[in-house]
Formats: structure tokens, C-alpha cells, sequence
């Protein structure tokens, strides 16, 4: 019996290792019996891989029925399960360089069945003698109706395309595409952030992983949608990148919250950043929903438009601006946004001023025309005084305008700002280092990188989005992600993108995410390195955050006034 047993193992394994499917097969039938009960599990299960991987998919659900050992992957070959989630990671040339495939097997109860990774693609065609690519078309070949994922219409399916996948009878539920429209309020729409914004748990930058929470994400998503009554329209609209929405039923999340509670900030003026927290808030436009209801929706894309705008609103979208900003590369629905909002947007007028109003720095120009009267009881608080100085050439103008006209005029600040009236007050925001300075010892030379890489990765958690601003390289941004799987986000920074980079750095910011400054050294070449880092750091005092600094010069640092807000850390190579 040992004899025979130890037959079949080296009969098997060479089978294996020669790939040699059928012969795989045969063996396991027809030695099923000691299969089952002598061979180490781990090598029945190479078996298993081989026949899975090669595309023989009613040799692979035979021999698992027979041999009656659990596999998953059984799921994605269910004629019941017609949802596949799917994630392709991918290098900088996609083409070229794909790294890992991600899948789902989703019920049509929408539970997550099965998850397979695919990754190392020479490694594979080694192993399996097949590229996985074409594994991957003989699986959707197999069935599949419907396919789920995050950003999975413009980007995966394009690589799906040029992988030679025929996809035209697929439908699509991208998530990120409804997020967009669901969602226009939220700060980001991300897989990462809205992750977290619903407490869904996995671990970025893995293919299985991005596949698995965007299939998550829907549930969540749609009863924010149920809750601002723009379902039914979401559903009946006939848009590839969410043609599967109305073929499925999601079970609808109950626990959710829609709205976080706003903040009223009390019968004085404040100026900051991001005014949209506060329930008194003003903008000096906002949306006539009696001229949205009267404009006639001719074509999907205004429809679409009009679920993006009705949702802003119900979410307590007050700027219209931020519905422009959103990142939808679609141009027939960019094009419809702009001529259905110029058609809605109204000026809004400025009221009740005496109960307290916040407003945003970008608008402040605006205020200050509607704001005529003299409020010599109310004081006016610039939270951050320092970024004035990033909106406006003519900021100690604007001093003197608020000088004249509130009972005093309070600059909340890490600086030293000059203080040229007597009603003014310096506010120093106290007991406050924004800047992690990271000392000795780094420069962004080859040798460098993998340390580098080790050294940001310890400075974020797996849940944390990097914001790198300026230009470091994509090689660094992927080491960090091999170490703890952290995406980072590169935020390339010129003088003609400044103030909308500060907005969304400072958005991040207010959610925690981490900002990692490199180098003052090389961007000093593009603009004022130190001068942009005085923002971010006035950014950071204010939300809470922290900035980590590489390659720099710590002389420049103490002449420009950053020393003091900086701790350092020194590290070595």
C-alpha cells in the first residue's frame, strides 16, 4: 500500500510539474480513494490550481464533487452567481506590465463568495503553462453577466479591451461612477476613502482586496441613494457604466447615517478653508431648485446630471462650484453639468449676518461686495491668517477693509503676522509642530529608494492615503506601496494649480490622511517651496494633521520661520 501510495504521489507530481492536465485528471479519478485519503492536501491542491488555471473548468468541478474537498473557486463556475467583481492592478504602462488580477464571486444576494488573486504573471504562465489573461477570458466566457468595480468601467475594461476579452455582452455597475453621482459632496471617491467613510475593512493596493471592497461599497451607496430619492432615476437610466444596477438586487445597508451633524459658528464672522461644516455657511451662488424641477431632461446625461446636483443638495451641498470640480471624465456629461448648472445657479444674497456667518477664503472678495454696513459689535476670525497671503496679492488691503468695519479682527496663525491696527489680534496657534522633519540622510538617488520607501510606510498606517506634493517619482510612491500597501497620491504642484491643491490637500487633511513634502530642495526649481510648505502647514495647525518633510535644508527652515513648528527625527540609510 505505501508503495502505491508513494507511486501516485510521484506520478502526480510530475504530472504537475509538466502540466499535463489530463493526465492530472486521470490520476485523481482513478485513484481517487487515496487521493482523498493518503496525499498531503497541499499537493492535491496544486493539482487542483493546474486544472482550475488551465481553463478546464468541468474537469475542475467533477474532480472537487468527487474527491469531496471544498474549494471556493467552485463559486465563480456557479450558474446561479452572475456578478464578478474584478480589479486589475497595474504598473505605469498597463499594457505592458500588468501585476496582479483581482475577483469576486458575488450571490445574487450580494455576498461575497469566493476571492482569487492572480499576481507574479511570469510566475503563472511557469506554473500553468497559460497566460492569465487568457485564463481570465475563458473564465468570463464561462458566464458572468454583470461586472463590479471600483473605476472598473474606464479603466479595467480598457485593459480588458486591449487584452483581446471581448466584453460587449457584459453589463457594468462601476462604483465609482455612482459614487460620483450619489456622492458629489464627499471630499474624495476614493476606494480608500469611502472605505473608511462606510467602515469597510481590506487592505489597499491588493487586487482580491480593491475587488472585494468594491463590492461592498454598493450596498451602502444605494440606500444614501434610496434616502435621497434618486434610485428609481439611477436605476432607469440607460448608462453603460451602470447598465448592471438595474438587473441586480442589493440588500440595502439600514444602519447608515447619511449626514454628519453641521456646526453653527455664533454671531461673528469666521474666514477659513472649508466652510462647508457649517450649517451658516454662505456662498455667493447657490442652485434655484425650482428652475432645476422646470428644465426639460432631454438626454441621459442631463438626467444623470440632475441625480448629481439632487444629491449635492440632499447631502448639504451649499457651493456649486465643488459639482464642477468633481473628477468625471465623461465630456457629454462634463459638457451637460456646466449648461444645466448655468441655467440653475443664482446669486445667492447675504442675510442675517448678525446671527453669525462662515465663509471661505476664495470668497471672500464676493463678501466683502455684499457686505456694506459697518458691524462694530462683531468680530471677524481669519482661521489660518497666513493663507490670505496664498489667495490674495492685496491681502493687507483686505486687513484694512476688516479693520474699519468689525469690532475686532482676529488672525488665528502659526506665524508672525505684522500687526498694523489697533483692533487687530494675533492668535497664535499654540503647543502646535505640524512638521515632521526628517533630518539627516535622504535624497531620492537609487540607493535611497527602498529606504525611503520603509521609512514613509512607517509613517502611515494601511488605511492612510499619502498626499505627496510635488514631484517625487512613481517609483517611490509604488515601493511604499509594496511595504503596507498604501496608494499614494501624487500631488503635482505649480504656481497656476496652488490654491486648488491647498483646497484638496486641506480637504485630505480634515480626514487625516498624511502629507509627505518632498523635496524643498529640487521644487524650489518650479516655485517657492518654503512659501508653499508656510501653507501646508498653516493647513495642517488648523485640521490636526501632520506634514513629513524630506531632503531639506534645516538653515532655510530656521530662516524662514519653520524651524520652530518642526520636530525632527534623524535617520540614516
Amino acid at each position: 500500500m505505501k508503495r502505491r501510495i508513494e507511486e501516485t504521489r510521484k506520478i502526480l507530481l510530475d504530472s504537475i510539474i509538466s502540466k499535463d492536465v489530463s493526465n492530472v485528471y486521470r490520476i485523481l479519478m482513478e485513484r481517487k480513494w487515496i487521493a482523498r485519503k493518503f496525499l498531503d492536501r497541499s499537493l492535491v491542491l496544486k493539482a487542483f490550481d493546474l486544472i482550475f488555471y488551465r481553463a478546464e473548468f468541468d474537469l475542475f468541478l467533477n474532480i472537487v464533487k468527487v474527491l469531496k474537498i471544498f474549494d471556493e473557486r467552485i463559486y465563480f463556475l456557479d450558474k446561479d452567481i452572475d456578478v464578478i467583481g474584478l480589479d486589475i492592478e497595474t504598473e505605469i504602462d498597463f499594457e505592458r506590465m500588468p501585476r496582479e488580477i483581482g475577483l469576486v464571486a458575488i450571490s445574487r444576494d450580494w455576498k461575497i463568495m469566493a476571492r482569487l488573486l492572480i499576481k507574479d504573471f511570469a510566475s503563472f504562465i511557469n506554473l500553468y503553462g497559460i497566460e492569465p489573461q487568457v485564463f481570465l477570458k475563458k473564465l468570463l466566457e464561462k458566464g458572468f453577466r454583470i461586472i463590479v468595480g471600483h473605476n472598473v468601467y474606464s479603466f479595467d475594461r480598457e485593459i480588458l479591451s486591449k487584452w483581446g476579452i471581448d466584453i460587449s455582452d457584459k453589463l457594468f455597475i462601476d462604483t465609482y461612477i455612482i459614487s460620483l453621482l450619489v456622492l458629489p459632496e464627499v471630499s474624495s471617491h476614493s476606494l480608500e476613502f469611502l472605505s473608511e467613510l462606510f467602515g469597510i475593512e481590506y487592505t489597499p493596493h491588493i487586487a482580491h482586496e480593491d475587488a472585494y471592497a468594491s463590492a461592498l461599497l454598493l450596498p451602502p451607496i444605494l440606500v444614501i441613494a434610496r434616502k435621497k430619492n434618486v434610485l428609481n432615476d439611477l436605476k432607469s437610466i440607460s448608462y453603460p457604466p451602470i447598465s448592471g444596477l438595474k438587473e441586480i438586487n442589493v440588500p440595502e445597508d439600514t444602519y447608515l447615517i447619511l449626514n454628519k451633524e453641521k456646526k453653527y459658528y455664533d454671531k461673528n464672522i469666521l474666514v477659513t478653508l472649508d466652510a462647508s461644516d457649517y450649517v451658516n455657511s454662505w456662498y455667493p451662488y447657490r442652485i434655484d431648485l425650482e428652475r432645476l424641477e422646470r428644465i426639460s431632461l432631454e438626454t441621459i446625461y442631463e438626467r444623470l446630471v440632475n441625480i448629481a446636483i439632487r444629491s449635492f443638495i440632499a447631502g448639504g451641498g451649499r457651493d456649486p462650484e465643488r459639482l464642477r470640480k468633481l473628477p468625471f471624465s465623461d465630456k457629454n456629461y462634463l459638457n451637460a453639468l456646466n449648461s444645466v448648472l448655468d441655467k440653475v445657479i443664482v446669486k445667492n444674497p447675504l442675510k442675517n449676518v448678525y446671527n453669525g456667518v462662515v465663509v471661505e477664503y476664495r470668497y471672500l472678495k464676493d463678501f466683502m461686495e455684499h457686505l456694506n454696513d459697518y458691524f462694530k459689535d462683531m468680530d471677524i476670525v481669519f482661521n489660518g491668517a497666513y493663507l490670505l497671503y496664498a489667495y490674495y496679492s492685496d491681502c493687507k488691503d483686505i486687513l484694512r477693509w476688516a479693520s474699519k468695519r468689525f469690532r475686532k479682527v482676529f488672525l488665528k496663525t502659526l506665524f508672525d503676522l505684522e500687526c498694523e491696527y489697533d483692533n487687530m489680534v494675533i492668535e497664535r496657534i499654540r503647543n502646535v509642530k505640524p512638521i515632521i522633519l526628517v533630518n539627516e540622510g535622504m535624497d531620492k538617488s537609487l540607493r535611497h529608494i527602498r529606504f525611503l520607501a520603509r521609512l514613509l510606510a512607517g509613517f502611515t498606517s494601511k488605511r492612510t492615503i499619502v498626499i505627496v506634493s510635488n514631484i517625487v517619482e512613481n517609483l517611490i510612491a509604488d515601493n511604499v506601496a509594496s511595504f503596507n500597501k498604501t496608494r499614494i497620491l501624487i500631488e503635482n504642484v505649480d504656481k497656476h494649480s496652488l490654491i486648488w491643491s491647498l483646497e484638496r490637500i486641506y480637504r485630505f487633511s480634515k480626514a487625516n490622511y498624511n502629507i509627505i513634502f518632498f523635496s524643498t530642495i529640487s521644487a524650489n526649481r518650479k516655485y517657492n517651496a518654503f512659501l508653499y510648505l508656510k501653507y501646508l502647514s498653516e493647513i495642517c495647525g488648523v485640521s490636526g494633521t501632520k506634514i513629513f518633510l524630506l531632503n531639506t535644508y534645516i538653515e532655510d527652515l530656521d530662516r524662514r520661520g519653520l524651524l520652530n513648528i518642526a520636530e525632527k527625527i534623524n535617520v540614516k540609510p
